[in-house]
C-alpha cells in the first residue's frame, strides 16, 4: 500500500476493525456472505485494504485460528464466506459511510458507522435502525419488540 492511500485510509481502517468486531458479537448463525458497501468521499480510493481489516476484526473473534491482515481473505474464502465489496458516491446523511451487512443461516445484520470531525469514528445504523454512538468502551444492545403494553404490564396477582 502506498504512503498516500495510507494517509487517506488510515482513519477508516479503525472503524472498519470495530465494525467487524461488532458484526461478530451479534452475529447468530454460521456467516455465509460479507456484504461492504463505500459511499461517499471514501468510494474515490482503493477499498481492499478496509474490506480486509473489516474481515480481520469480524473473523478474529469467532474462529480458534489467528486471523490477521495478511490471510483474512483467505481465511474467508477457505470457510466459504462470499465477500462483495461495492463503491457508491452517494452517503446519504455522510461525507463517508461504511455499511456491512452479515448474511448467516439464520438472517442478516446491518451495521453502519462513519467518521465526524476529527476522525470520530461512529456507528450510525443498526439494522436499519438510526443511532449515534461511539465506537470505544462498551456498549449493551437489547433488540426487543415495539408493542403497546410490553413495558410496565400488569401481572396477574401483581399491584
Amino acid at each position: 500500500m502506498s504512503p498516500k492511500l495510507l494517509a487517506k485510509i488510515r482513519p477508516f481502517l479503525d472503524l472498519a476493525e470495530k465494525l467487524g468486531k461488532f458484526q461478530a458479537q451479534m452475529l447468530n448463525g454460521r456467516v455465509e456472505k460479507v456484504e461492504v458497501v463505500y459511499s461517499g468521499d471514501l468510494a474515490r480510493y482503493d477499498v481492499n485494504p478496509i474490506t480486509t481489516i473489516l474481515l480481520k476484526g469480524l473473523l478474529d473473534p469467532i474462529l480458534q485460528e489467528n486471523v490477521n491482515f495478511v490471510n483474512a481473505p483467505l481465511v474467508a474464502k477457505n470457510r466459504g464466506i462470499t465477500v462483495v465489496q461495492t463503491t457508491t458516491d452517494n452517503a446519504e446523511d455522510y461525507n463517508n459511510l461504511i455499511t456491512v451487512t452479515i448474511y448467516t443461516d439464520k438472517g442478516k445484520r446491518i451495521l453502519a458507522g462513519t467518521l465526524f470531525q476529527n476522525n470520530d469514528s461512529r456507528i450510525v445504523n443498526i439494522d436499519g435502525y438510526r443511532i449515534n454512538a461511539a465506537t470505544t468502551g462498551h456498549m449493551l444492545v437489547v433488540p426487543h419488540i415495539d408493542k403497546p403494553r410490553i413495558v410496565g404490564r400488569r401481572h396477574p396477582g401483581g399491584r
